[in-house]
Formats: C-alpha cells, sequence, structure tokens
C-alpha cells in the first residue's frame, strides 16, 4: 500500500480528472470540517504562494502564452498535512538516506520532516506531471527497497519534500481528525495524545 499511496494512485485515469486528491484512511475520523464548495480557500491556505516564493519552489505548472516568454509560473504547494513530525526508524528507512543523497549530487540529510499521510492533501495537476518527482520514481524503483526494506509512503514524501524543496503546507479546511490506529488527535497546532483518556468512541457502520 505504501508504493500505492506515493506513487499509482497517480497513474489512475479516474484520478487524473481531478486537480486535487483527499486522502482518509479508513482508521480516521474527521471532526470540523468546513464546507468545500469554494476551493480556492477551503484546503490551499490563502498564503500558499507567499509560502512557496518563501520556500524557493518554483512548480512544473505553467500558465500563460510560453511562445511568447509571458508564461506564468502558478505556486501550488504539491501536499498539504495537518502535521509534520521526524521521519521513521533507521529500520524503516534502511538505505533511503543513501538514495536521496545520491539522486541529490553526494549529501542528503541524516533526518527530515515527515508529513502524516493518514490525512493527506495531493496536488494532482502538479505531481502528476513533475520531471522532477519521475525522477525520484525511478531511482526509487531501481532500488527496489519499497519492497525489500518496506520503505513506507510517509518517509518517502518528506525525504522527496527536503530533495525538492517543497513547502511544508498546513492542510486547511479541517478543524483536526482523530487517528484511530495510533491513538491520536491531530490539529493543526500538533499531535495530542488521547490513547489513555477514560471515554470509548463508538462508531455506527
Amino acid at each position: 500500500m505504501c508504493w500505492f499511496w506515493f506513487k499509482e494512485v497517480l497513474s489512475y485515469p479516474e484520478v487524473l480528472k481531478y486537480d486535487e486528491l483527499l486522502r482518509i484512511d479508513d482508521d480516521c475520523y474527521l471532526s470540523d470540517l468546513k464546507d468545500t464548495t469554494d476551493k480556492s480557500s477551503d484546503f490551499w491556505p490563502s498564503t500558499s504562494a507567499d509560502v512557496a516564493r518563501t520556500a524557493g519552489f518554483t512548480p512544473a505548472i505553467v500558465s500563460g502564452d510560453e511562445a511568447s516568454g509571458n508564461a506564468q509560473m502558478d505556486p501550488i504547494a504539491p501536499l498539504a498535512s495537518v502535521a509534520e513530525a521526524g521521519t521513521d526508524n533507521k529500520a524503516t528507512t534502511m538505505g533511503m538516506r543513501q538514495a536521496f543523497a545520491e539522486l541529490n549530487g553526494s549529501t542528503f540529510a541524516p533526518t527530515w520532516q515527515t508529513p502524516y499521510t493518514n490525512v493527506l492533501l495531493y496536488n494532482v495537476s502538479y505531481l502528476s506531471h513533475s520531471a522532477e518527482l519521475a525522477q525520484v520514481y525511478r531511482k526509487v524503483v531501481a532500488t527496489g527497497c519499497v519492497w525489500v526494506n518496506r520503505w513506507g509512503d510517509a518517509p518517502l514524501w518528506g525525504a522527496t519534500s527536503a530533495l525538492l524543496g517543497w513547502p511544508a503546507l498546513p492542510l486547511g479546511g479541517i478543524g483536526g481528525y482523530e487517528h484511530g490506529s495510533h491513538g491520536m488527535v491531530h490539529v493543526t497546532s500538533g499531535l495530542i495524545d488521547y490513547a489513555h483518556r477514560p471515554t470509548q468512541r463508538t462508531v455506527v457502520f
């Protein structure tokens, strides 16, 4: 499933019909979800252009007349997550730093921030056309480590974001969500452990 959420999901024609995709794992429960009919401001933060410029990120989506030299770069972030944390343990990411160092020319940070991917917004328009991301995919496939070392999609997205200089944008439009499997409440200000609270959640199917 990690390779699916890192690569294969962006290969489906049904997904490519849309500009964005919101992933919600089946062990997550959204809270305070706002009306998302106006997609210009609900999920992507209104300051995304400023954040992108600050991070030095240059998307590959071009609008305007390229032939006349008047093309404009749309500063849209590739991913948005409610929170980020340090990468997974070394057993999970064995070999990943070396692979990304080779992509980077020589060196790569020993640790990097990883987005929580259980509720994650994909910018399909950008990700499905990024030549830089395609290069990362080829390298990851060549290592075989998604299958041999069980590289996860979360550390892979974190390493990719660090390599390509993507800004870490907070996922807007969602006040927070409960991640049932990990016993956490994810909110924009951080993570709260609720595993030992006295009340039990009842889910009706």
